[in-house]
């Protein structure tokens, strides 16, 4: 299995994150509305968008039972990266998807449309991963409905006090997890 090929949707494509994807990463992450719904702040320059990419290129791994991808995605009508989705396989039977768009592209179904490909992509290709699993914070209401359109069901929700960024706020987190059973139905 060759992780690194282009995923392909009706509006999109996703392909493997590269180093010249700087500049539209940053565009986009520099933004304090899209790092609100993250765990990242917002960049502050191209170079921490660079150095983000960096580590995300040293932790690649098509490896079956610790993949660790991600890819960019790109909209067929134009040129340039607008987000990025994340695979992380935790074990062979359990893995975690997330995701970032850039704030212009909101409510176009984008990332609905990224999410369904990327779970119909994982359940073919690796037959022993049983769940994939996925979170964000219950404010971020159109992730929350990308989950529920893209199958995927509520395990949990918890409150939880976040430092760093969120200095110390009391911040509800729902999660949600999509069974390979359920998916094939």
């Amino acid at each position: 299995m060759r992780a690194t090929f282009l995923i392909t949707g009706e509006r999109l494509q996703l392909r493997p994150l590269e180093l010249e994807d700087a500049p539209d990463l940053y565009h986009y992450a520099r933004d304090p509305e899209v790092a609100r719904h993250t765990a990242w702040t917002a960049h502050q320059d191209e170079t921490e968008s660079r150095d983000f990419i960096h580590h995300v290129l040293s932790r690649h791994s098509e490896e079956p039972g610790s993949i660790h991808l991600v890819w960019g995605i790109h909209p067929k009508a134009q040129t340039g990266m607008i987000g990025t989705v994340s695979f992380v396989q935790d074990s062979p039977s359990e893995a975690h998807i997330d995701y970032a768009l850039s704030r212009e592209h909101w409510g176009k179904g984008y990332v609905t449309e990224v999410v369904r490909r990327v779970v119909d992509w994982a359940f073919r290709e690796l037959p022993d991963l049983k769940r994939i699993n996925s979170g964000c914070l219950s404010r971020n209401i159109g992730s929350v409905k990308v989950l529920q359109k893209s199958g995927f069901s509520v395990t949990e929700r918890y409150e939880s006090r976040r430092g760093g960024k969120f200095g110390g706020a009391l911040l509800e987190t729902t999660l949600f997890s999509l069974e390979r059973t359920d998916f094939l139905e």
